[in-house]
């Protein structure tokens, strides 16, 4: 594998981090009981991704925003209720 092709994974992996990082503390500025939030900072880090790394970056964020959410999701439910959903 070449260098470049390791570089830009190690790059779309710490955008992806990065966003799942920023959208985590985000989510700790939510009014209950909800998750709305009036700043959202991890959609900043996302669009200055993009713009820098390319196109080709935009698969990190569409898996770091899978992240958060898929982990805010499972917080208010009991392993039996995830479980029965399925």
């Amino acid at each position: 594998m070449s260098r470049l092709a390791e570089s830009w994974r190690a790059r779309v992996l710490l955008l992806a981090l990065g966003y799942y990082v920023a959208g985590r503390l985000a989510l700790l500025m939510a009014i209950p009981p909800g998750y709305a939030t009036a700043v959202w900072p991890a959609a900043g880090l996302a669009l200055v991704g993009v713009l820098a790394l390319g196109w080709r970056s935009f698969p990190a964020v569409v898996l770091g925003s899978f992240l958060v959410n898929f982990e805010t999701s499972l917080e208010g439910q009991s392993n039996a209720e995830v479980l029965n959903s399925a």
